[in-house]
């Protein structure tokens, strides 16, 4: 998923997600099924269950940690989304100036809007009046433009960095550390 053309979550976020639910998976199915490992052999050696039990413990936890460590990189890195940095692609002809994002170009519209208005005080030109009630208008519009886009991807943004992202991974590592082994 993208936010202003930039990715919510990083590439090695992804990939510490999915081996981390993989192998948390594999673990947790393990426990759960009572997969008995009494026996296992890997190069003609026979490995202890015992081990094999610790082994995953550390896996998981290792890759839980890198895992964390990547999604609270991509986190702090959503703090400055609609920072000047962030733009639409409209870059202003002017030299020396600034590429501005869709919130610059708001509050430029706004700030048009206040000085018109206060070139107005004390007149009574119905014309220019009339211009700055319709400019008022368009930057509500425009707000209004943004605010309901906001909330659709601030939701879905939210189910797929803390749902997708954060959870899901968690939950799987948690049940993977934490669910009983059964008694055989």
């Amino acid at each position: 998923m993208h936010l202003l053309g930039r990715d919510i979550v990083s590439e090695p976020t992804r990939r510490s997600a999915r081996q981390l639910v993989g192998t948390a998976l594999a673990v947790f199915l393990a426990k759960f099924y009572g997969l008995d490992l009494t026996g296992l052999k890997i190069f003609e050696v026979v490995i202890d269950p015992k081990v094999i039990a610790g082994a995953a413990v550390i896996v998981v936890l290792v890759q839980s940690g890198t895992f964390l460590a990547h999604w609270i990189g991509d986190w702090t890195s959503l703090v400055p989304w609609n920072s000047a940095e962030r733009f639409n692609g409209m870059a202003r002809w002017s030299v020396g100036s600034r590429t501005i994002d869709r919130i610059g170009q708001l509050e430029e519209m706004i700030e048009v809007v206040q000085n018109s208005a206060r070139q107005l005080q004390g007149q009574s030109d119905q014309a220019a009046i009339e211009k700055v009630a319709a400019e008022v208008k368009a930057a509500r519009e425009e707000v209004e433009k943004l605010q309901r886009s906001t909330l659709r991807l601030s939701w879905v943004a939210s189910i797929y960095l803390y749902g997708l992202y954060l959870a899901l991974p968690l939950v799987a590592a948690g049940l993977a550390l934490f669910w009983p082994v059964p008694d055989p």
